[in-house]
């Protein structure tokens, strides 16, 4: 098991706990902050949960958005 899968398992035990469907991570970003000396990398988690209303994740989606 290497570092993404034991990462993708722990995001699916802390957001999908209960029939997750598929989940997948992925790599947006890698880069390093000049002004704090910090290396950034930027992930992307997504699940597919059975028996979701759409208007549920639209409305997630909204308030991401807009934060």
């Amino acid at each position: 098991m290497n570092h993404w899968t034991r990462l993708l398992n722990i995001l699916d035990e802390l957001f999908a706990p209960n029939g997750r469907k598929r989940s997948r991570i992925s790599k947006k970003l890698q880069g390093f902050d000049h002004k704090t000396g910090e290396h950034i990398v930027r992930i992307e988690y997504r699940v597919k949960l059975p028996n979701e209303p759409i208007s549920l994740i639209r409305q997630a989606n909204d308030r991401l958005a807009s934060g």
